[in-house]
């Protein structure tokens, strides 16, 4: 008779197969959100979302002295420190203002080190706008991209199913829309703890993080499809039609 097939094990996924599987699906979100941008920009024919890998230079700038101090330091040296308050005009309109310090110290030998630190410490409503829809779109980008790949047939974002992982419930099944929306929400919660109760899945048993834990979910090794394995028949011997004499 044919032995009964036994279900494969929950193989759980190394936490460093994790971090680079996460590592990989950040580059492609970050180029995805970048073409984002682009687009977005293009067919609005304005800037509405903010190009996060530019510094754009200001097209006007007023400075406002605050303050400024002179110390004569042991040995001859002289610091001298200014703060100003810096107000840039943007070529898209926006404004911003920084708090700027200033620092020179002169050496007894009299060569200056000169060095300048900056704040924000205010901007125009358009700007704050631009940056809240910046915000926005790069989260709900992310969390569409994981929860989309996890609840599809690939249980896994590119990355995960890159390194061999993939995303189920406590029993080894593909995640509903539902569930994998939830664990992305959850995820929430490692980035407000920088990121400390994702490091937790090094730890617990299943290596789950605290967002695996509270959605119910698991990250699991693929298993390539083994042949399937049948038991071997036997004959069991035919019972004794007597006995002989004891």
């Amino acid at each position: 008779m044919a032995g009964a097939a036994s279900a494969p094990p929950l193989l759980y996924a190394p936490f460093a197969r994790r971090l680079a599987a996460l590592a990989l699906d950040g580059l492609i979100v970050a180029a995805l959100f970048g073409a984002l941008v682009v687009v977005v920009d293009a067919i609005a024919g304005a800037p509405l979302l903010v190009e996060i890998w530019r510094a754009p230079r200001p097209v006007a700038v007023t400075s406002e002295t605050a303050s400024r101090t002179v110390a004569k330091e042991e040995g001859g040296a002289v610091r001298e420190l200014t703060t100003r308050r810096e107000t840039r005009v943007y070529p898209d309109g926006t404004v911003r203002v920084y708090a700027v310090l200033d620092a020179r110290i002169t050496g007894a030998d009299g060569v200056p080190a000169v060095s300048s630190t900056e704040r924000l410490i205010g901007m125009s409503a358009v700007a704050w706008h631009r940056r809240l829809a910046t915000a926005l779109a790069g989260v709900a980008l992310a969390l569409l991209y994981f929860a989309l790949f996890e609840a599809s047939a690939l249980q896994g974002s590119p990355g995960k199913r890159a390194l061999g992982l993939r995303v189920t419930d406590l029993a080894g099944r593909r995640l509903g829309p539902g569930r994998a929306a939830a664990r992305q929400l959850f995820k929430c919660l490692d980035l407000a703890s920088s990121g400390v109760t994702y490091l937790i899945a090094g730890l617990t048993e299943r290596n789950q993080g605290l967002h695996d834990i509270l959605a119910g979910t698991l990250v699991l090794r693929t298993v390539s499809p083994q042949p399937a394995t049948f038991g071997a028949t036997t004959t069991s011997p035919s019972p004794a039609c007597g006995r002989g004499p004891g």
